[in-house]
């Protein structure tokens, strides 16, 4: 009996990982950039290209450069009416409207309490997510009122933030383990990831990930890996938002559509 109950453990475990997503192939676009961003919900596209950050659309191509500052060393695009570029080595923040108008520019370097911030993305209430590299402190950011909050205690171990949203923090430690932290100071610690690269947080539970060439879909709240059946194994980078998921090669786009649990 003990046998049986230990094989059936097994089986119910090995279907758990290796269940498939599968990938429908929707859409191509040609596209010459450094790097691709990813799109907005009006099938705009958005990337990088010789220190411009661009808008592709059906009728026009946008553009904004601020070569003062350079390549922006992250685009969040949480908010196609809020864009926030964070420009590392000069400690700056740019917010772009949806015509890549410059709505607001922040030199954290002159602040009062001056933050030396080594990333940037939107958060709730008219505010931006910093993270502080001297205090190893989470920051909220009111952009109104040109003020801070800290968030939690300051983090030990830091490996790698890999994504945000209007609510939550996430990120991964040296030892690969996975944490969240809200708007509240509520820490949450979500056990080891699967070893692999380019973790992208896509919702609250559910994450995407390289991992020997294979895209994955890993369910970080129920410990259930899922591969996405894509025919493209060479790719520089990858998007996703509301069922799309947009793979970059060094040439174009292609877009899938995918249902995740």
């Amino acid at each position: 009996m003990k046998k049986i109950i230990f094989l059936l453990l097994f089986l119910v475990s090995f279907w758990a990982n290796c269940q498939k997503i599968e990938a429908l192939k929707i859409s191509t676009l040609p596209l010459n950039a450094d790097e691709f961003i990813g799109f907005d919900g009006f099938d705009n596209y958005f990337y990088l290209k010789n220190n411009v950050f661009y808008k592709k659309s059906s009728q026009i191509d946008t553009q904004y450069a601020n070569f003062s500052l350079g390549n922006p060393s992250k685009v969040d695009l949480t908010n196609p009416l809020k864009m926030v570029l964070f420009y590392e080595k000069f400690n700056t923040v740019v917010l772009l409207d949806n015509q890549l108008n410059e709505l607001q520019k922040i030199n954290f370097s002159n602040q009062y309490n001056s933050i030396i911030a080594t990333f940037s993305s939107l958060s709730s209430l008219n505010s931006i997510w910093l993270f502080d590299s001297v205090q190893q402190q989470l920051i909220r950011y009111d952009l109104q009122s040109n003020t801070t909050t800290n968030i939690g205690n300051p983090i030990q171990g830091l490996a790698k933030i890999i994504g945000t949203n209007f609510n939550y923090f996430y990120w991964i430690d040296a030892q690969n383990q996975l944490f969240s932290l809200s708007i509240f100071g509520d820490l949450k610690p979500y056990g080891k990831l699967i070893d692999g690269t380019n973790y992208h947080i896509v919702t609250d539970s559910l994450l995407i990930f390289e991992q020997n060439n294979e895209l994955k879909l890993y369910d970080f709240v129920n410990q259930i890996e899922y591969k996405i059946e894509v025919v493209e194994k060479h790719f520089k980078n990858f998007y996703y938002k509301d069922q799309i998921l947009s793979i970059f090669t060094n040439e174009q786009i292609i877009n899938y559509k995918i249902q995740v649990p």
